[in-house]
């Protein structure tokens, strides 16, 4: 997880997140993936071996980031990081149990949250976060791979 400050004026900020697997190759018609959209959290939800993970991911993950950051101090950087670990880790426990019907399929996580004037950026897998300021493209976080914690 990587914050940074930016400018309040966000208007000149795009984000693009890319799958490092060949996507294009992949059983179109699957459509496991799933996205959260609003105006201050996006997050790109990879899912894998079926929807059941980025489908609850999809509905529980923005609501429960929100309760869990409403009553925090969110100036302080280990405060946020802490707490979102938190969030993942209460979901994770709640994934865990169940996918023990289904033991292959999952989901990646590549999210970014707006906290005033600061951008917190979350990779969970395998799919680069690549961002975009002022028209220029910088590669923040690369892929969570087993090879690379």
């Amino acid at each position: 997880m990587t914050s940074f400050t930016t400018n309040p004026a966000l208007e000149h900020l795009a984000l693009m997140v890319t799958p490092v697997n060949n996507w294009y190759q992949r059983n179109i018609n699957s459509k496991e993936d799933r996205y959260i959209f609003s105006d201050d959290i996006f997050a790109v939800l990879d899912g894998h071996g079926g929807t059941i993970i980025s489908d609850t991911l999809s509905k529980n993950l923005e609501p429960a980031i929100r309760s869990k950051l409403a009553d925090i101090d969110k100036s302080n950087e280990d405060v946020i990081r802490s707490t979102i670990i938190e969030c993942f880790q209460e979901i994770d426990t709640q994934i865990i149990e169940m996918i023990k019907s289904k033991p292959n399929c999952g989901s990646t996580c590549t999210m970014v949250i707006r906290l005033n004037n600061k951008l917190v950026l979350i990779n969970l897998g395998d799919s680069n976060l690549v961002l975009y300021v002022n028209g220029e493209k910088r590669i923040v976080m690369k892929e969570h791979l087993y090879s690379n914690p």
